[in-house]
């Protein structure tokens, strides 16, 4: 993307009227260098974008904003960075207790490094399970306490452990990490997180009245 930032240095004069949904070209404020965006909101007077191919965002002025050339668009470049969401589980919400400290954990485990993901789906966000090096980031955050096992991820465990026994496999259960799929070690994860009361169990099982 260097010769779309050099291209927009020095920016046509043309007027725009920017527009939720609209893609754009947006300049990042922390570097002053121009990136692909598409624009999610409008804020009193100014507009908050989504940098298409990193993913970041931020609220910007409208003499920050300019049209999309042809050469620059989707149809020329895909957008390079995904949405994602981590699969299996869930992190509480920033207004929830702990929602904080979730995302800060999840930063420190992610930011500033090249990771490997797994994708579960390619729906929007895409599920995936997310590596670095030897360290799972899925079952990680589970095994803190800073997320929890989402209910149709639970149903399909149960699902699951119930045709193994009833085929007669239930021994897999038992036979060491490599017989272990990933979800079954975020569950494990998240039953240690509960005997231990880590964070979000501090005060028992919260998921017990969902049944």
């Amino acid at each position: 993307m260097t010769s779309f930032s050099i291209s927009y240095r020095t920016p046509p004069i043309t007027p725009y009227s920017p527009k939720i949904g609209d893609l754009c070209a947006a300049q990042f404020s922390q570097d002053n260098v121009w990136y692909r965006a598409q624009i999610t909101s409008e804020i009193n007077g100014k507009f908050k974008v989504v940098f298409i191919d990193y993913g970041n965002s931020e609220v910007l002025p409208r003499a920050r904003i300019l049209p999309l050339t042809s050469e620059y668009s989707l149809r020329a470049l895909p957008a390079q960075a995904i949405e994602c969401k981590l699969a299996h589980i869930v992190l509480p919400s920033t207004e929830e207790e702990f929602g904080i400290d979730a995302i800060h954990h999840l930063q420190s485990l992610t930011e500033g490094k090249t990771l490997e993901a797994k994708f579960l789906s390619n729906t929007k966000p895409a599920s995936v399970l997310l590596y670095d090096k030897n360290t799972f980031i899925n079952e990680v955050m589970v095994k803190e306490g800073l997320a929890h096992v989402e209910k149709s991820s639970m149903k399909t465990y149960e699902a699951n452990h119930r045709a193994k026994v009833k085929a007669g496999l239930a021994y897999l259960l038992n036979q060491g990490q490599n017989a272990k799929d990933e979800l079954e070690l975020i569950i494990e994860a998240q039953d240690d997180a509960k005997k231990k009361h880590v964070k979000m169990w501090q005060y028992g099982d919260f998921t017990a009245d969902d049944d």
